[in-house]
């Protein structure tokens, strides 16, 4: 029940931050969730518990690629995708970006692309 709960207040939040958006980013988005917990977060690049700031080709930020960030508000995304979501954690280099530039590859009238960052408390 209580991810069902979740996932209508994930729907909710996405039509709500879509209709607040700018005019600059309200016309031809494409939202992909991304979900994987840690694996999605990025951890790449972490060294003695810091980023050490490298970003590979494929994970390079462009303004076709947006994320909504901790205050339901789109934002060109930077890597460390997930630095105002997962705060609690040294957070790098994830797949998120590298997938979002794979698909302005092949799709190129995609248009704009909204990436949605899903990341559920871990319970223990």
């Amino acid at each position: 029940m209580s991810s069902l709960i979740f996932y209508a207040f994930v729907l909710f939040t996405l039509v709500i931050s879509t209709k607040n958006s700018s005019k600059q980013y309200s016309q031809g988005k494409s939202i992909f969730i991304l979900a994987g917990q840690s694996n999605m977060a990025g951890r790449g690049g972490l060294k003695s518990g810091s980023w050490d700031g490298y970003v590979p080709p494929e994970c390079q930020p462009s303004p076709k690629i947006l994320r909504l960030n901790a205050e339901n508000k789109w934002e060109e995304a930077r890597p460390p995708l997930h630095h105002d979501i997962d705060y609690l954690k040294t957070c790098g280099i994830g797949p998120g970006l590298a997938f979002a530039n794979s698909i302005l590859k092949k799709e190129l009238n995609i248009g704009e692309m909204a990436l949605f960052l899903a990341l559920l408390e871990e319970h223990k």
